[in-house]
């Protein structure tokens, strides 16, 4: 039924850990960006600063996460089996 192989498919796990990753990025980015607009006075420009921050740390991590099964054999590959030989067409 599934891809019995281990690493090279995403498990629920995996999307939970990337999902609560991506929210943790988010509420530091933006609880920072907030700390430092209260003490400095510059709403909302830091808050955005920090959301803006957050969000991109959230899509790069989340990128070097899914990278390797993007590479090594995963959907998409165009190398072929994940052995390295060329699929049968």
């Amino acid at each position: 039924m599934g891809d019995d192989q281990p690493g090279t498919s995403l498990q629920v796990r995996d999307l939970l850990g990337i999902g609560g990753y991506v929210v943790a990025c988010l509420v530091i980015g933006l609880g920072l960006g907030w700390w430092a607009d209260d003490s400095l006075g510059t709403t909302p420009l830091l808050t955005l600063l920090g959301l803006t921050v957050g969000v991109l740390v959230g899509v790069v991590g989340t990128w070097l996460h899914i990278r390797p099964l993007l590479t090594e054999g995963g959907a998409g590959d165009e190398r072929g089996e994940p052995d390295g030989r060329p699929r049968p067409y």
